[in-house]
């Protein structure tokens, strides 16, 4: 107990640890000592943050005059005595030929370079544009042809088909005038019947019937009855003679 209560006292009598240490620097304001309690600590906005990469900055295009132009030209280049000569096969030929590059204004080969390629290139383009123009004639007519040709086959076809249905219909007028003739012979010998207005008798030929004074046509038998019949009559009528 007393041992206790010594070393309490002579850790009161003790100076402080931190003396003899230099001070700290006051805190900033808003710092964690000055900040009340419970409340978070404030944190600076962040700086929005460019997923994009920054490019480097275009150089300056020159003109389009100013840039340079090149152009790969066919065949070859050869210098001789004269000036430039280019064997090429152009657009349309079969075989390579070797012929001079000379301006339109010139007498003989162009003796630059550059010359002798817009030579070249010049005649190119008109080989090219003739060659371009012939295959699109020779297609125009090609194409022309096959529709005239096929034109042609449905005319034919068409000319077939008339005289296919010409001839099928002078067949069936042909024989529709034969039937006609036929049922007229036919009807021309057929017997005509008629009726007895006497006796009532149907089907008698109109050759055995005869018609009478009061208008009415009998048959054979009844006319021969009729006739019986007058001849009883006038034979009763008779005056008779001693």
């Amino acid at each position: 107990m007393k041992a206790t209560q010594t070393s309490r006292r002579a850790k009161a009598s003790a100076p402080p640890a931190s003396a003899g240490r230099k001070s700290r620097p006051s805190r900033r304001r808003g710092s964690a000592s000055s900040r009340p309690k419970g409340q978070a600590p404030r944190r600076a906005a962040a700086r929005p943050r460019s997923s994009a990469k920054r490019s480097a900055p275009a150089k300056p295009r020159k003109p389009a005059q100013e840039q340079a132009q090149y152009v790969c030209l066919p065949g070859t280049l050869s210098r001789r005595g004269d000036g430039w000569w280019w064997e090429v096969k152009l657009p349309g030929e079969t075989e390579p030929q070797a012929r001079p590059l000379q301006p339109n204004d010139a007498d003989a080969p162009a003796q630059d370079l550059d010359a002798a390629k817009a030579v070249a290139l010049e005649m190119w383009q008109r080989s090219l544009a003739a060659s371009v123009e012939r295959r699109v004639k020779s297609e125009t007519s090609e194409t022309i042809a096959r529709l005239k040709a096929r034109f042609l086959e449905k005319v034919r076809d068409f000319s077939q088909v008339v005289e296919t249905t010409k001839a099928r219909l002078e067949a069936e007028t042909q024989a529709r005038a034969e039937a006609e003739a036929k049922l007229a012979e036919i009807g021309s010998h057929a017997v005509q019947t008629t009726v007895c207005e006497c006796c009532g008798t149907i089907g008698i030929p109109t050759t055995s019937t005869q018609r009478i004074d009061s208008g009415q046509l009998l048959c054979q038998d009844c006319l021969a009855a009729l006739r019986a019949e007058i001849e009883r009559i006038e034979a009763e009528t008779a005056p008779v003679t001693p």
